[in-house]
C-alpha cells in the first residue's frame, strides 16, 4: 500500500514523490472549456478514473483494514488512528471506494466550509450516499476539542442518510476518546514485509517479473531495512520500474532508483560549490526548472535569470558564448535527441531545485519573479509551463512561504488578455489548494477574493475556472461558495453565472444548498441586517435555480427535493422576493415553467402550486399578478395538458383555500 495522493481525491495515473513526506500530486481538470485544461486534453472524469484505477492496482491491505470495512458497514464510520508514513490516508480512500463501489465520488470534508455557520461539522452538508473523509490528523489537540462534541450528531446524519464517513484522527487523542468512538476507532499499521510487497505489486503491475525482487539486491535491501513511509516506498517502487525499463538489469535499477530518492544531496552541493560562476549556475538551475524543455527555451530561461540575479553582470557578445551542449555537460546535462535538456541521472533535477531553494534564501524572492518572466519564454509549451510551475510550488511550499505563489497568482491575472498567464495563474492556483498544509490559506484567499466588488476581470476568469473545474471536485460545497459570491457581483459577463448552474444541475445537495443560501440572503432578517446590496442578483440567481423538474424528481434519492419543508420554505422565501422587486416579465416564464410541471405531474400540483400562493404573503397584488399569469399560461395552444383546461379556477380555488387568504385586486399583473 502506498500512501495516496493528499488533498484531492481524483487524478493520477502514476505518481512520482520528490521527496520525504506527503505525497501530493497536482492534476488539471476540465468540464467546460478552462483555462486549467490538461495538456493531453484529459477530462475531470478521465482523471478521476484514473486515480481510482492506480489506487485500486497499488493498494496493500494494512493491519484492521478488512476489519475497519466491516465497520464502515455496519455502523457508516469508522475512526482510523496508526503512525505518520503507515497509509492511514490511502487506507480510508480505499475504505470509502470498495464500500460503495461504483457510486458518488469521494469529497473531503472541510471544517467550518460554509462561512455562514458557527459549527466546524455541519450535518445539512451530507447527502444521500455521499462518502466522506474527514481528514484530521494535522489538526491541534484545541481544534479536536472543538471538532469532537460535533461527531455525534454529524454522524446520525451520515447514518440517516445512508452515507458513509472515515475519519482521521489527530495524534494522541485515542486515550481521550469516549466509549461511542473508541470501539470505531481501528490502528492502521503496516505488517511485515509490506514494503517488499509494495515493490512487487508496482513490478506486477508494469509487466515486470516481480520474482526478481527476492534477490534482493544490496539497494533493495539497504532500502527495506529503512522503514521509510509508505509514499516513499511506492515513489522507490516506481523508480525502479522506470530504470529497470529504461535497459538497466534489475540490480542496477535498484541502485538508481535509491539515489533517485536520496536526492542525490551531497552531489547536487558539490557541483554547485564546483561550478561559481554566475552564467554556468543560472544555466543549471534553468535545466532543473525546466527539464524535458527545448533547449532554446532553457538558454532563454537562464539568460533571464542571469539578469534578475545580477542586472549589472556583462554580457559576453553571442559569438563568444561556447556551444549550449558543452556548457550544459559539466553540469550532469545533456541535449537530447529530441531537443530537450535533460540530467543524466534520474531526480539529480529535484536536488538541484532543493539545494538552492534551502541553501540560497537571499534568492527566493528572485526566483519567483523569475519564474514569473520565464513563464513568457515563447518556446515554451504549455507541459513545460506546467511542469516549471508544479516546480516552483513544491519549492516554494516546501520552504513555507505560499505567499510568493499567491504573488505570481495576482500577478498573471490582472490583465485579461494573455491567455498564458492566466492559464499560470489557475495552474499554480491549484497547486496551492492541493497541498495538505496551506490548502486552507489557498481557499480563504480565493474567498476572499470572490467578495471583492474590483476584482480584476481576469481574476475572475482564473477563479471561476478553478472554482467550476477542481475546486467543485474535492471541495464542491466551497466552491459553491465562491461562485455565489462571484456571481452575484457580475457585470458584463456570466461566467460565475453559468459555472454556478453547472455546478448545481445535477446534484441535489448542491441545489439544496444553493437554494438555502439564497433563501437566508433574501429572507426579512437579511434585510434588517442591511442585507439589500445584492437583492437583485440573488434574485436573479434564485430564478436561474427554481426550476421545479430536478425539485421533484428524486433520483436515486431515496425523496425529492421538494418533500423537504427547509427547501419549500426556502423556495417560498425567493418567491416571496420576486414578487417583491422583479417585474412580471423577468419571472413570467419560471412561473409558466412550475404550472407546466404541476399540471404534468398531479401529484405535485398541490405544494408546487401553494409555494407560489405562500410566497405572495397574502397580497392581493401579487395574488392578482399570479392569477394574471395562470390565464396567460392557458391561452389557447399554448397549454398541451388537457389537466390544464380548468387551470385557473384551480389555481383561484387554491388561493381562496389559502390561510387568511386576500382576493386578487384589480392590479393583477404589476407587482408591488
Amino acid at each position: 500500500m502506498s500512501e495516496a495522493p493528499t488533498t484531492h481525491f481524483e487524478t493520477s495515473s502514476g505518481a512520482v514523490n520528490t521527496g520525504p513526506g506527503d505525497q501530493n500530486i497536482y492534476n488539471y481538470l476540465q468540464a467546460m472549456p478552462t483555462l486549467s485544461k490538461d495538456p493531453a486534453g484529459r477530462t475531470p472524469r478521465t482523471l478521476a478514473e484514473e486515480e481510482l484505477g492506480w489506487l485500486r492496482v497499488h493498494f496493500e491491505n494494512p493491519v484492521q483494514y478488512i476489519e475497519a470495512f466491516e465497520k464502515l458497514k455496519e455502523q457508516s464510520t469508522v475512526l482510523l488512528d496508526g503512525e505518520h508514513g503507515d497509509g492511514r490516508n490511502a487506507a480510508a480512500r480505499m475504505l470509502l471506494l470498495r464500500i460503495a463501489d461504483g457510486g458518488k465520488r469521494l469529497q473531503e470534508v472541510l471544517l467550518r466550509e460554509d462561512e455562514r455557520s458557527s459549527r466546524q461539522l455541519d450535518p445539512e452538508l451530507i447527502d444521500d450516499e455521499d462518502r466522506l473523509l474527514l481528514d484530521l490528523s494535522r489538526s491541534s489537540d484545541d481544534l479536536w476539542r472543538t471538532v469532537e462534541p460535533e461527531l455525534s450528531e454529524f454522524r446520525e446524519s451520515v447514518r440517516q442518510r445512508r452515507a458513509k464517513l472515515v475519519v482521521i484522527l489527530p495524534r494522541g487523542v485515542s486515550h481521550r476518546l469516549g466509549p461511542e468512538l473508541t470501539r470505531l476507532r481501528f490502528v492502521i499499521e503496516r505488517p511485515p514485509g509490506m514494503e517488499l510487497d509494495i515493490v512487487k505489486r508496482h513490478l506486477r503491475v508494469a509487466g515486470i517479473d516481480p520474482t526478481l525482487a527476492d534477490t534482493t539486491p544490496n539497494a533493495l535491501g539497504k532500502f527495506l531495512v529503512q522503514r521509510r513511509p509508505l509514499a516513499e516506498v511506492a515513489t522507490f517502487a516506481q523508480y525502479v520500474c522506470k530504470a529497470y525499463l529504461e535497459g538497466n538489469n534489475f540490480p542496477g535499477a535498484c541502485d538508481k532508483a535509491l539515489e533517485a530518492l536520496q536526492g542525490h544531496p551531497e552531489s547536487a552541493e558539490n557541483l554547485l560549490a564546483k561550478v561559481r560562476n554566475q552564467s554556468a549556475r543560472a544555466l543549471l538551475l534553468a535545466a532543473a526548472m525546466m527539464q524535458g524543455a527545448r533547449a532554446d527555451a532553457v538558454h532563454r530561461a537562464a539568460a533571464l535569470l542571469l539578469e534578475a540575479a545580477d542586472p549589472t553582470a556583462s554580457k559576453r557578445p553571442a559569438l563568444q558564448h561556447p556551444l549550449l551542449s558543452r556548457r550544459l555537460h559539466p553540469l550532469s546535462a545533456q541535449i537530447d535527441a529530441a531537443g530537450r535538456v535533460r540530467f543524466s541521472e534520474l531526480g539529480f533535477d529535484i536536488a538541484v531545485r532543493a539545494c538552492v531553494w534551502n541553501d540560497f534564501p537571499q534568492l527566493r524572492e528572485i526566483l519567483r519573479d523569475w519564474v514569473g518572466d520565464a513563464l513568457t519564454v515563447r518556446e515554451l509549451d504549455d507541459a513545460d509551463r506546467d511542469a516549471l510551475i508544479t516546480r516552483f510550488a513544491e519549492q516554494t511550499l516546501a520552504c513555507r512561504r505560499p505567499r510568493d505563489l499567491l504573488i505570481l497568482v495576482e500577478r498573471w491575472s490582472r490583465i485579461d488578455n494573455s491567455k498564458t498567464q492566466l492559464r499560470a495563474a489557475a495552474s499554480a492556483l491549484i497547486r496551492g489548494l492541493h497541498d495538505r498544509e496551506f490548502g486552507r490559506q489557498f481557499r480563504s484567499s480565493v474567498y476572499d477574493w470572490s467578495t471583492d466588488d474590483r476584482l480584476p476581470p481576469g481574476r475572475r476568469k482564473v477563479l471561476v475556472d478553478v472554482c467550476r473545474d477542481d475546486m467543485a471536485v474535492s471541495h464542491p460545497n466551497a466552491a459553491l461558495v465562491r461562485l455565489h459570491h462571484l456571481a452575484r457581483r457580475e457585470k458584463h459577463s456570466t461566467m460565475a453565472r453559468n459555472a454556478l448552474l453547472h455546478l448545481t444541475a445535477d446534484d441535489h445537495r448542491l441545489r439544496r444548498r444553493m437554494l438555502s443560501r439564497l433563501g437566508s440572503d433574501l429572507s426579512p432578517a437579511a434585510y434588517e441586517r442591511g442585507g439589500r446590496k445584492h437583492e437583485r442578483e440573488d434574485v436573479g440567481l434564485f430564478l436561474d435555480h427554481n426550476a421545479p423538474e430536478p425539485l421533484i424528481d428524486a433520483g436515486i434519492r431515496t425523496h425529492p427535493l421538494i418533500s423537504e419543508s427547509g427547501v419549500r420554505n426556502d423556495l417560498t422565501t425567493g418567491w416571496a422576493a420576486v414578487f417583491r422587486v422583479a417585474p412580471a416579465e423577468q419571472w413570467t416564464s419560471s412561473v409558466h415553467d412550475w404550472f407546466s410541471t404541476a399540471c404534468a405531474e398531479p401529484a405535485t400540483f398541490g405544494v408546487l402550486i401553494d409555494i407560489l400562493i405562500a410566497a405572495c404573503d397574502r397580497r392581493g397584488d401579487r395574488l392578482g399578478a399570479l392569477y394574471s399569469a395562470a390565464l396567460a399560461w392557458t391561452a389557447p395552444a399554448s397549454v398541451p395538458h388537457a389537466e390544464a383546461t380548468d387551470f385557473p379556477g384551480r389555481v383561484l380555488r387554491q388561493i381562496t383555500a389559502a390561510p387568511s387568504h386576500q382576493p386578487p385586486t384589480a392590479r393583477e399583473t404589476t407587482p408591488s
